[in-house]
C-alpha cells in the first residue's frame, strides 16, 4: 500500500504478523503486538504532539528574535555575543539557551 512517500507492507516473520513502514530515508518494522501496544498509548502520543507543537512554536519565535538581533552582524562569533548580550535575550529561559547552543555551539 502506498501513501505518498510512505510504503506500508504487511508480512509474517517467524510466524509473527508484522507491518513494515518504508520511506525514502528509513524503514521501520513492527510486530502486531507492538502496534496494538502503541495504539493503546495513542493518548500519550497525542499529548506529546500537543506539547511539542507549543515548543516548536516557541522555538520558531525565538529564532526569529535571534535573526532580528543578528541582522547586521557578519561574523558568527559576534552573532553569539550579540544575542547573549541583547536585552531581548532572557537569561532565565532555558529554551533560549538551548537554541543558542544548538545554533552557535560550534563557534
Amino acid at each position: 500500500m502506498q501513501l505518498g512517500d510512505l510504503t506500508v507492507r504487511f508480512a509474517t516473520i517467524n510466524s509473527q504478523p508484522t507491518i513494515r513502514l518504508d520511506t525514502p530515508s528509513g524503514r521501520l518494522t513492527l510486530s502486531a503486538p507492538t502496534v496494538r501496544f502503541l495504539y493503546g498509548l495513542r493518548h500519550c502520543v497525542q499529548r506529546v504532539i500537543a506539547t511539542m507543537t507549543g515548543v516548536v512554536g516557541s522555538a520558531e519565535a525565538e529564532l526569529r528574535v535571534f535573526r532580528h538581533i543578528t541582522a547586521g552582524v557578519e561574523d558568527p562569533f559576534s552573532a553569539l555575543r550579540a544575542i547573549s548580550g541583547s536585552a531581548d535575550f532572557d537569561r532565565n529561559d532555558l529554551l533560549e539557551y538551548e537554541l543558542l547552543v544548538m545554533v552557535f555551539g560550534n563557534f
